[in-house]
């Protein structure tokens, strides 16, 4: 895997550099980006609770009751 440099640095929000392995295939012109490492668990509930038209009080309340995180 060293040769193949399938292990790759990831940038995380909260942890900074992380592992990640990238994709063995490899084109002659690649236009793919990396990308960044996955969010930490619970780091976008409130974008989706917002996207599924859940209003402030609603998503607070669940922050409140400990449903979310």
């Amino acid at each position: 895997m060293i040769e193949r440099q399938i292990v790759i640095q990831l940038d995380h929000a909260h942890l900074g550099p992380v592992p990640g392995v990238r994709s063995p295939t490899r084109y002659q012109n690649p236009t793919l980006h990396e990308g960044r490492a996955q969010p930490a668990l619970g780091d976008s509930a409130e974008g989706v609770l917002r996207e599924i038209g859940l209003g402030e009080s609603e998503i607070q309340a669940l922050f409140d009751d400990g449903v979310i995180a």
